[in-house]
């Protein structure tokens, strides 16, 4: 089935930890060595790829690996971002300058700040750079779901860009006009011209060139998050090509991959999974299983079980934020609902998610929504919907927008200036949505005296929420700055307040997060090479954001830590488990054999 791509862009995606880098890397080196030229990049931001080709890649730079028909790339997103905003700097400044009411300290002061989706744009670019290379197939190794989608939405994010941009300079050709007589072109139409051509090719270069590879594996979670990013690829227009399951038996149309156990890596080991995978493609295929120790009781023998060292460490825990962190598919999730249960029975506990392709319903079986749900006795649930925290953080904007042309419009037209507006408000970050929610729930829970355990996204979504609260700020107070300087009161004192409330709310984000007396990070992680590569770059990247750590949590656990290797650190130990726990019964179970070492 996989012999031959059908497309020339191979998007290789799925929940994190279902093995994507693997797939990737191992379909890339074998179409490569069947005579293709292949160009293998990986767009996560907590790359993996070099731990999984076996040496690691330095991001940016295009290496030849396993084959000389094979090159591989992690993308430099930040690096290429600086540039290409370098080049934006002047049209940018001008078209502030000509089509808003900003003078040059506030056009400084704007111009500087981070442009919101730079990161996926810069992937979305740098794919259209790859559809002019010479390379037969161009395979992407994706980030995990919630990433994937804004990587496949950038057209959308260059689309609100160009519009903003259009809005303003049709407004500054208004202006113009009617100082001068004269109807002038815009200001900055090479830019405008230029970014409207990169979101047409783009869609036709890219996405119409574009087939998927959805991996998959056992387990109720995972299976549900794929049918979610099966239907919201679909909605893209995006077709998938096959299905790959990972250590367990597939569908008529999917090939089955097996576990090997470590992880293969490096060249030898890619070609080995590969040849193991394409053995396996038909529907009548036995079944493979993950061959694992001897597993402990099932759920249902643990009712009874007592509470071991590792929930009474847990009780014992000052913080009343508790942040599960770690590479996507070690059990984050689980864990964290698991720890929630434990902890409710010390006093009230609000169990949140905040990774946008959240699991939290699938593990507790019960529906999760944007509002708190009562689970069990001290214990309530929040699934971010974080599309809906923005949409209503923007109405409170929009409702106050005609008071705004009113106030400090130029008398010319309303219309214009509305779309102006209008354009500013659809231009936010990405996450800046997921900021919105948590900080604001973030304010309601230190109002409640909730502890809060947060499933938190990925490695990759994580470390940019964690850097999105200072551009965030940066945003806000620049727009505070604005107001105040054009003496807007009265009729925007709810603007202005809206602002200020949420300016206070990230910056008790911000405190909350860096105090360890009222945080705590429980990095989750699996006995798997490319796993712990990644948390040790986890670990690192928590530290330099300043993010007190509590513990590490070794999960699917066999074997005891080696003595020599302890720490100050505490480390929990989870069992490995027949099947992924689900519902409070297995939940409760599978948190009181945790051990504390």
């Amino acid at each position: 089935m996989l012999e031959r791509p059908a497309a020339r862009f191979v998007f290789v995606v799925g929940k994190g930890g279902v093995g994507k880098s693997t797939t990737a890397a191992g379909l890339a080196l074998a179409w490569a060595e069947a005579g293709r030229t292949v160009h293998l990049l990986s767009t996560d931001p907590a790359h993996s790829l070099g731990d999984v080709l076996g040496r690691a890649l330095e991001p940016g730079r295009v290496e030849s690996r396993c084959s000389d028909r094979l090159t591989v790339e992690e993308l430099d997103a930040e690096s290429r971002a600086r540039v290409w905003l370098d080049a934006l700097q002047a049209p940018l400044t001008a078209l502030l300058e000509q089509g808003s009411y900003l003078d040059g300290e506030d056009v400084a002061r704007f111009a500087s700040l981070r442009l919101p989706g730079v990161d996926e744009v810069m992937a979305a670019l740098r794919l259209l750079e790859l559809a002019a290379a010479p390379a037969d197939t161009i395979v992407v190794d994706t980030a995990p779901t919630g990433h994937t989608l804004r990587l496949f939405d950038a057209p959308a994010v260059l689309e609100s860009w160009t519009e903003l941009l259009d809005a303003l300079a049709r407004k500054a050709q208004v202006v113009a006009s009617a100082l001068t007589g004269r109807d002038r072109p815009g200001p900055g139409a090479e830019l405008r011209a230029r970014l409207h051509a990169q979101l047409e090719q783009f869609d036709r270069r890219v996405l119409r060139s574009a087939t998927c590879v959805l991996v998959t594996r056992s387990g109720a979670p995972v299976a549900a998050e794929s049918e979610r990013l099966a239907r919201a690829l679909a909605e893209r227009g995006l077709a998938v090509q096959a299905t790959v399951h990972v250590g367990a038996g597939g569908a008529p149309a999917a090939v089955v991959a097996p576990w090997l156990d470590p992880a293969p890596h490096g060249c030898a080991g890619l070609r080995g999974w590969h040849g193991a995978l394409l053995e396996s493609d038909a529907a009548a295929a036995p079944s493979r299983t993950r061959q694992t120790a001897a597993p402990g009781p099932g759920p249902a023998a643990e009712t009874g079980t007592p509470d071991g060292a590792a929930v009474t460490w847990l009780r014992a825990r000052p913080q009343r934020l508790l942040l599960f962190a770690g590479k996507g598919g070690v059990g984050k999730s689980t864990c964290a609902a698991a720890a929630a249960f434990a902890l409710a029975d010390r006093g009230p506990v609000l169990l949140l998610s905040a990774d946008p392709a959240g699991s939290l319903g699938d593990i507790l079986e019960r529906a999760v929504g944007a509002q708190p749900t009562p689970i069990a006795r001290g214990l309530r649930a929040v699934q971010i919907d974080a599309a809906a925290a923005l949409a209503a953080w923007r109405g409170d904007f929009r409702a106050q927008g005609d008071a705004l042309l009113a106030r400090v419009g130029l008398g010319g037209d309303p219309a214009l200036d509305r779309r102006v507006l209008e354009a500013v408000w659809n231009v936010a970050p990405p996450g800046m949505d997921e900021l919105v929610a948590l900080a604001e729930l973030m304010a309601a829970v230190a109002a409640a005296e909730e502890t809060v355990v947060l499933d938190a996204a990925p490695t990759g979504h994580l470390l940019r929420l964690l850097a999105l609260p200072a551009t965030a700020h940066e945003w806000t107070h620049a727009a505070m700055r604005t107001l105040l300087k054009y003496g807007v009161g009265g009729e925007l004192d709810a603007l202005a307040a809206r602002l200020l409330a949420f300016a206070r709310h990230l910056k008790q984000f911000r405190s909350t997060l860096a105090d360890a007396g009222r945080t705590g990070a429980i990095v989750v992680t699996i006995e798997q090479p490319v796993v712990r590569a990644e948390t040790d770059r986890l670990l690192a990247a928590l530290a330099r954001a300043g993010v007190p750590l509590a513990a590490t949590l070794t999960n699917q656990s066999s074997t005891r830590r080696d003595s020599t290797l302890r720490s100050a650190i505490p480390h929990l130990r989870a069992p490995i488990w027949p099947e992924p726990p689900r519902g409070a019964v297995a939940l409760r179970g599978f948190v009181s054999r945790w051990e504390l070492e």
